[in-house]
């Protein structure tokens, strides 16, 4: 009998209805913070951990009638489970949301239990800590530097003309169209700028001169390139690229000291392989990925064949390359074992994993569901006996 799947976009589509608006997400926002701010206060001071605030939202979503606030409530809960490793906290939420939240799509779902950045639960927690005194205990990071304690969060380009732009930290502008460089000009103290689904075709160039800048949003716009002047913006630690047409993972990345985390998804991004003088045969996206410090890499969808043998960074966490054209797993990928979570979810051609994946028993996840594997019973059931029963896996 098939394992329950933890992960939403392994799910069929749910009943009909529709998912929260976005405009009813962002009138819910206020009553959600008003609801959520003994628990984020707990959170702050170190009184609540993580999974702690978890089950709190979780029991305020079970007593919520609004289904916008209920969703918001369930997405924080979710995502702190996700971040502790709480593989089975997850589950709990995950059919909570199923059960509840009608109209919410497989690829939807998906993004709540994987996606870390731009998420819910870590913007109440900037803007709860934005307005309460200081404390002298402990500050919560869900990740290190993720809490900021002061700057101005900004989400219209109306609100941005009017304001003081040097005490703007985040700017949301995802969605609007009609920017203009000069809008971006002069925001000097901005640590996240989300320019998704803007229409942009380049990176501004003031854009690169954001020293302060860590966390940078810009897909879906019909974006070709990322220039190698990346690499000025020395603290970014998040780039997301999903829905673009960049091809190659942008070189600039390997100069910058704490980025680690991309997200490469439904790009057209490929082996770039070629064959030099001698002979020898090199694909940029290994190499580059090989010189890169990531904890997480999202490329699904792409047309990536390979993966690497060996060198890739300790640090990494998480890998999805579902969707790809990848037929087969080195069998020196040693790497892999150090994984939280791997999907292949979608690779058509991988028909049989690596014989000797007995290295893989600490990954708690992996994800084969819409693989050949996935209708191989015997595979399957060696899978099974080579990784035990505490790594998930879902076909």
């Amino acid at each position: 009998m098939k394992r329950l799947m933890i992960v939403a976009g392994l799910c069929a589509a749910f009943c009909a209805g529709a998912m929260p608006t976005k405009e009813a997400l962002e009138a819910a926002r206020p009553r959600v913070l008003e609801m959520t701010a003994e628990i984020l206060d707990k959170l702050i001071s170190g009184e609540l951990k993580p999974g702690g605030g978890a089950e709190a939202l979780f029991a305020l979503a079970e007593k919520e009638t609004g289904e916008a606030e209920k969703f918001l409530l369930l997405n924080g809960a979710l995502r702190l489970h996700m971040r502790g490793g709480d593989i089975a906290g997850a589950k709990v939420v995950a059919d909570k949301l199923r059960a509840d939240i009608k109209g919410l799509t497989a690829e939807q779902l998906n993004d709540m239990m994987l996606e870390e950045s731009n998420n819910f639960i870590s913007t109440l927690l900037n803007e709860n800590v934005a307005k309460a005194p200081e404390k002298n205990g402990p500050k919560w990071h869900v990740r290190k530097s993720r809490l900021e304690r002061s700057g101005l969060t900004v989400t219209s380009l109306d609100e941005l003309r009017k304001c003081d732009r040097s005490k703007v930290e985040r700017l949301y502008l995802r969605g609007a169209k009609n920017i203009t460089a000069q809008d971006l000009e002069g925001l000097t103290n901005i640590r996240a700028l989300d320019l998704s689904e803007t229409g942009i075709e380049e990176i501004p160039s003031c854009v690169f001169k954001m020293k302060n800048l860590r966390w940078l949003w810009l897909a879906r716009n019909p974006i070709k390139m990322v220039a190698d002047d990346i690499r000025e913006l020395r603290c970014l630690q998040y780039l997301n690229l999903d829905g673009t047409q960049v091809d190659k993972i942008p070189v600039g990345l390997t100069h910058l000291p704490s980025f680690h985390y991309l997200r490469m998804n439904g790009t057209p991004l490929d082996d770039g392989m070629y064959t030099d003088a001698k002979g020898e045969k090199h694909s940029p996206f290994i190499e580059t990925l090989c010189c890169l410090k990531l904890k997480r890499f999202y490329a699904r969808n792409t047309k990536i064949t390979m993966l690497p043998r060996a060198g890739l960074s300790g640090q990494m966490t998480d890998l999805d390359v579902g969707g790809t054209l990848i037929s087969e797993i080195p069998p020196e990928a040693e790497w892999i074992g150090r994984l939280r979570t791997i999907s292949f979810a979608g690779c058509k051609k991988l028909k049989r994993l690596p014989e000797n994946i007995d290295g893989w028993s600490k990954v708690l996840l992996i994800d084969l569901s819409d693989t050949p594997i996935a209708k191989d019973k015997d595979e399957i059931v060696r899978i099974r006996r080579a990784v035990g029963d505490k790594t998930t896996i879902i076909y």
